[in-house]
């Protein structure tokens, strides 16, 4: 819910600020007219209860920009093994969702994710991949959030 706060200016003309929290957060814009205000505050409720994600991080960057960043900052100071382990399981992340906003990526689709991944044929030998390697891959991709 937005709330609308009048201020007089200090030469006596009137300003209205729209003031909208949203989990934590405050956003606030100032207007010369109540009614600019309270468009500006249902315009920008409407927008926050479609896409949550608008103005965030999580919505400005994709998850191949993320897995970028990571091999960058993060495997570079790890051993050869570790990134010879961790990045074939980076790309098939990227693979499934690399043009994906952070923010699109939530739990549904990566349950989905997960339960194809069980559904997989192995590599090598009959049957399909293990409840353990599905458990690592999904842990790579939670350290690549954390």
């Amino acid at each position: 819910m937005a709330r609308i706060i009048e201020r007089k200016t200090a030469d006596g003309r009137k300003r209205f600020t729209a003031q909208i929290r949203t989990g934590g957060t405050t956003q606030a814009k100032t207007f010369s007219t109540k009614t600019d205000a309270k468009a500006w505050a249902r315009k920008r409720e409407v927008e926050i209860r479609e896409k949550p994600h608008l103005g965030t991080e999580a919505g400005k960057h994709t998850l191949a920009e993320a897995v970028a960043r990571y091999e960058r900052d993060i495997l570079s100071g790890q051993s050869a093994a570790a990134r010879r382990d961790r990045l074939p399981i980076l790309a098939g992340w990227v693979e499934r969702f690399g043009p994906l906003p952070l923010s699109q990526i939530q739990p549904p689709a990566i349950a989905a994710a997960r339960d194809e991944l069980l559904r997989t044929p192995r590599q090598f030998g009959p049957g399909t991949l293990m409840p353990a390697t599905v458990a690592k891959r999904l842990r790579v991709l939670s350290h690549l959030y954390t």
